[in-house]
């Protein structure tokens, strides 16, 4: 059978390493934040790793995604899987994923509004130009906010697109609610884990008691994370609706870009 990639995918700071730190510890039987990134790492590295010299243009990066995609599966004896927030659907150098490469993908999606919080928090940026970034469909993270140098970007797209994007693809997508998964963790590990066709080393109790977003803030602290930011705790607050308690008025903008995506998937609009 032909090896395939698995993707973990989200708009950024909307719960895609909670998702591998799930897997980890199922596969595992035991949680090591700093090893998450070895069993399940961001693609983003890989297509780095075939550049001989810095690009001029970051996002030049996009034509090694197929090239990299087709040198993980032959370097690997089993099927992967993969981070990534690159946003899914047709590109000038074709199609990202390639389908004919992908078994299967696991999409988070986040109320947009709490990711506006986080993602201002993690990057140091304001909620207005926060929202900007969201709202631009030519929107890709800074290179020097993930990776050593400068040699490539995640191109994400705006959060309407990125979603869009991911729910329309032509292969299975299990999409989980961030919002589910701290309301009903059982539940979704149980989804994951079915998806996936894991069957775990140790009990899905234990798997929900190492996946707390308390017990992760704490194992980060203690051990701390080599993914955060250099600006906060990369969990800093797991909880929803965070949006309520930061007062502006951009929170209207994402509301009116993405009114009938968010009704879609039960986010309430607050300004009718």
């Amino acid at each position: 059978m032909n090896k395939k990639i698995t993707w973990i995918s989200s708009y950024p700071k909307s719960g895609n390493t909670w998702i591998r730190a799930i897997i980890f510890c199922a596969l595992r039987g035991y949680l090591e934040l700093n090893q998450i990134g070895d069993l399940i790492p961001n693609f983003s590295v890989f297509p780095n790793k075939l550049l001989s010299r810095n690009l001029a243009n970051p996002l030049d990066i996009r034509y090694k995604w197929n090239e990299a995609q087709k040198f993980l599966v032959s370097e690997n004896k089993d099927n992967i899987i993969l981070k990534t927030h690159n946003a899914a659907g047709k590109y000038d150098i074709g199609v990202f994923p390639l389908p004919e490469l992908t078994l299967n993908a696991i999409y988070v999606i986040r109320d947009p509004r709490d990711v506006a919080v986080s993602y201002s928090k993690h990057f140091k940026t304001s909620i207005v130009d926060t929202v900007r970034r969201m709202n631009s469909e030519t929107h890709a993270l800074n290179p020097d906010n993930w990776v050593e140098g400068n040699k490539g970007a995640e191109f994400t797209s705006s959060w309407k697109s990125h979603v869009k994007g991911w729910k329309n693809c032509n292969f299975p997508v299990l999409i989980l609610k961030y919002e589910d998964l701290l309301q009903h963790p059982k539940e979704n590990i149980q989804k994951i884990l079915a998806f996936m066709k894991i069957s775990p080393k140790i009990k899905i109790e234990e798997i929900m008691r190492l996946t707390d977003f308390n017990y992760l803030s704490t194992k980060e602290k203690s051990d701390g994370f080599s993914e955060a930011s250099p600006h906060t705790n990369f969990f800093r607050n797991g909880s929803k609706s965070q949006w309520k308690k930061v007062p502006s008025k951009a929170f209207r903008v994402i509301e009116t870009n993405n009114k009938e995506l968010m009704s879609e998937f039960g986010y309430s609009i607050s300004h009718k």
